[in-house]
This record gives structure tokens, sequence and C-alpha cells, in this order.
């Protein structure tokens, strides 16, 4: 789901990014991510 939103928004996903993204196992973690590519702005770190 979070590579989902970050594509419809136009985020370039880097392979690092999506390893990280679709190899954690962690739902909360996987939650947060999703708030903040919901939310985030250009320039804004998916990670941070």
């Amino acid at each position: 789901m979070v590579l989902r939103v970050l594509d419809r928004r136009g985020v370039v996903v880097t392979d690092e990014m999506r390893g990280r993204i679709t190899g954690c196992e962690d739902v909360e973690q996987l939650e947060r991510w999703l708030e903040r590519a919901v939310r985030m702005d250009v320039g804004d770190s998916l990670f941070g």
C-alpha cells in the first residue's frame, strides 16, 4: 500500500526505498510510513 500511494503521488521510489518497504514486517512501521506517504510534501523523507 505504501508503494502504491507513493506511485500515485508521483514520488520516485529508489531500489533502496522499495527494498526497505517490501522487507519490513513491522505492521506499525508500515502504518507510520503510509501516513507519511499520504501527507508528505515533495522533498520530505518517508523514513525521516
